[in-house]
């Protein structure tokens, strides 16, 4: 269990703004009938504002926070997708043992983190912990959470597979520091980290990622986003900008203090000029405006598009991939966003829904397996203007 470690009582200001802060969420119907049980007779022409001040300004038990907390409640947006592999051989006991160690050394984190091995063989680590957001109203700042820490076996590597954000960063990075403990040897990690390609070497990732899931066809681009890896404008260690700045030795702290504000005013245009941008449509993969940008010196940083199941009535599904920090190459993500299923003509849905396990895991497997093997086919092929032409 997590331990809450808090006592808390919601004011009447704390309701008030809570469900004035959700006016999308919290209905007329709601508010007359949750104070119609409580015997308050209310006008039906009554304001949805005169309804929260009422409910609010009510003194209220633990089940009516809890009715009023659950009205309040926004299903969040599913996360993307990471994962990472490792060499190493580990069963249950040697998961359990790393589980309870991470436990102990984040207890202070509230947070509760188990073991589930499953009856197919199939094993996660599961974390329920509390998520705090400052910027909204009391009553809606703590929310409880929970994530999946899938552990399977691929070929000779452990693959792990985690929601990408910084906290299961985090519990992945300890569980394999808490493995590494009982190992004779340094763990080798493979994560797609596209750090030290050049530009083209990404472009061409993200082109041999979406054409090459096994088990699905290749359909269509759809939205396609392109940076142009501008971090930081270098200047060197020379302060001469000009023959005559040179030559006026007796005014030389007043150039100094010239060209930093030049250099200022250099930097500020360079990071003004285009830097990213993003191109929607059907058929964006092989469009005259990707062309253009790409040889202007972008690379593709993020892509979406969809491909079609390799079977019977296969549905279409529509898949994320993408660069968290572009211009440095790393944080690779991906998720699934949704399919089509198949009709009975064998067109496909126009809406697209929303993807079960039973569709999505699949997709994961052949977007992992697809990411790792391009990484691995352009690691080692030497891309042209290696030596500074283009990255």
């Amino acid at each position: 269990m997590i331990a809450t470690g808090s006592t808390f009582y919601a004011t009447y200001r704390d309701i008030r703004d809570a469900l004035l802060s959700s006016k999308q969420r919290i209905s007329k119907e709601f508010l007359f009938d949750f104070l119609s049980c409580r015997g308050v007779l209310i006008s039906g022409s009554s304001s949805r504002e005169d309804l929260i001040e009422t409910l609010a300004s009510l003194t209220h038990g633990y089940s009516d926070f809890e009715e009023i907390y659950n009205q309040l409640e926004v299903v969040p947006r599913p996360e993307r997708t990471t994962s990472r592999a490792i060499e190493t051989s580990v069963d249950s006991t040697k998961l359990q043992a790393a589980v309870e160690a991470i436990r102990t050394a984040r207890r202070d984190h509230h947070e509760a983190i188990n073991l589930i091995v499953a009856e197919g063989g199939a094993t996660k680590i599961k974390v329920e912990y509390t998520e705090l957001d400052h910027g909204k109203t009391l009553l809606r700042q703590r929310r409880a959470k929970e994530a999946e820490v899938e552990v399977y076996k691929v070929g000779k590597q452990i693959r792990l597979r985690y929601p990408a954000n910084e906290r299961l960063e985090n519990i992945v990075d300890s569980l394999i520091e808490s493995i590494q403990k009982n190992e004779k040897d340094p763990i080798k990690q493979e994560v797609v980290d596209l750090s030290s390609f050049d530009k083209e070497r990404r472009t061409l990732f993200f082109k041999s990622l979406i054409t090459s899931l096994n088990g699905y066809e290749f359909a269509d681009v759809i939205k396609v986003a392109v940076d142009n890896e501008i971090d930081a404008v270098e200047f060197s260690e020379e302060t001469d900008f000009s023959e005559d700045d040179s030559e006026d030795e007796q005014a030389a702290s007043d150039d100094t203090a010239d060209v930093a504000e030049l250099r200022a005013e250099v930097a500020a245009g360079v990071k003004s000029f285009l830097k990213s941008a993003a191109l929607d449509g059907t058929g964006v993969l092989h469009s005259k405006e990707l062309q253009q940008f790409l040889e202007s010196g972008f690379f593709i940083s993020r892509v979406i598009w969809q491909s079609t199941q390799n079977a019977k009535n296969g549905f279409k599904v529509e898949i994320e991939a993408m660069l968290e920090n572009p211009s440095k190459g790393t944080g690779f993500r991906y998720s699934v966003k949704g399919y089509y299923p198949c009709k009975k003509d064998g067109s496909h849905a126009l809406t697209r829904r929303q993807a079960s396990d039973v569709v999505k895991k699949p997709v994961l497997a052949a977007v992992e397996d697809a990411a790792m093997k391009a990484f691995r086919e352009l690691s080692v092929v030497q891309a042209p203007d290696d030596d500074g032409g283009s990255s």
